[in-house]
């Protein structure tokens, strides 16, 4: 018979510590997978964000090209 009480004491304790360290460690993944989701919309918002500014930058610049070539043509006089 080996079950002594320091033999039972150790295998819970060694139980226990082990049982919160798995616990411990999925809590802390569940935590980081949060903080990816998060993380991964705020950087789809900053693309959207960021096309959409380029393509009004683009439309402005073809606008002021679009001015320019019309102020370069002659005027006919009839």
């Amino acid at each position: 018979m080996r079950g002594t009480a320091a033999y039972k004491f150790r295998n819970r304790f060694v139980f226990g510590v082990v049982a919160f360290g798995l616990g411990l460690g999925a809590v802390m993944n569940y935590f980081v997978d949060v903080e990816k989701s998060r993380l991964f919309v705020q950087i789809k918002k900053n693309q959207e964000w960021r096309d959409e500014t380029l393509r009004r930058q683009q439309q402005i610049s073809q606008l002021k090209a679009l001015e320019k070539s019309r102020d370069k043509k002659p005027i006919k006089s009839v």
